[in-house]
């Protein structure tokens, strides 16, 4: 396909995370790039306002501390905030927060440091926002894998507070189906509910089942579509 962007076009990457964060606009940051080196520490933006034969890229000057060169993480888009959370820095998997607003300027990242409980270090688990229901805010991560190698099947939520705090809670596990453990997969939302498709498990081989999990009671259920 042509390359219609212009502007400050971001390097050649992989594994970097990408998030909406108004109409037609998107925001990415981090990645591996060629050569085993990692993406700069910088923030991109793809405004596509004008139409997709017009889109451009902008590199977003932040003062300040940057979550740093990092792959395999999240971002996520809420409530005019972009967050990041974890993947892998220069030498292991890490578990840091870090949030930016895109209402106030000078644009600065924020390290989350407040919060009592947080998620293991990890690397290419899922991110995404969930918009109904009981965990409405919630930015819901899920799985990945850790700085043993180990397969993860846990799933936290970040909030913010009315006062301007996050902090991590841990979501129940309620029910008898628990989910499998994997990385490199996606979640969605569709109302309270958070889909879970592909990725890898411990065995590379086998071929995972959607699974979806129910924000509102905390149960995991297998979904009635099957991946062959």
């Amino acid at each position: 396909t042509q390359n219609l962007a212009t502007g400050i076009l971001p390097c050649p990457r992989a594994a970097h995370a990408s998030a909406a964060v108004e109409h037609l606009k998107i925001v990415t940051y981090g990645g591996s790039a060629e050569g085993g080196e990692f993406a700069p520490d910088e923030l991109y933006l793809l405004n596509m306002a004008e139409g997709e034969t017009k889109a451009i890229w902008t590199a977003i000057h932040c003062e300040g501390a940057t979550p740093g060169k990092r792959y395999g993480h999240i971002m996520v888009y809420s409530k005019h905030y972009i967050a990041i959370f974890g993947g892998h820095n220069v030498t292991e998997p890490i578990n840091d927060t870090w949030v930016l607003s895109i209402e106030q300027m000078p644009f600065k990242w924020q390290k989350v440091e407040n919060s009592k409980d947080i998620p293991a270090p990890r690397v290419y688990h899922s991110g995404s926002l969930c918009s109904k229901g009981k965990a409405t805010g919630l930015i819901v991560i899920f799985g990945g894998r850790g700085k043993n190698q180990e397969t993860l099947c846990d799933t936290w939520g970040l909030r913010r507070h009315r006062n301007g705090s996050w902090d991590w809670i841990k979501a129940p596990q309620n029910g008898e189906v628990v989910p499998t453990s994997r990385f490199q997969h996606t979640s969605i939302f569709v109302g309270s509910l958070n889909i879970i498709a592909g990725g890898r498990t411990t065995d590379v081989s086998k071929v995972l089942p959607i699974e979806i999990f129910d924000t509102n009671n905390g149960n995991w259920r297998l979904s009635l579509i099957h991946i062959s």
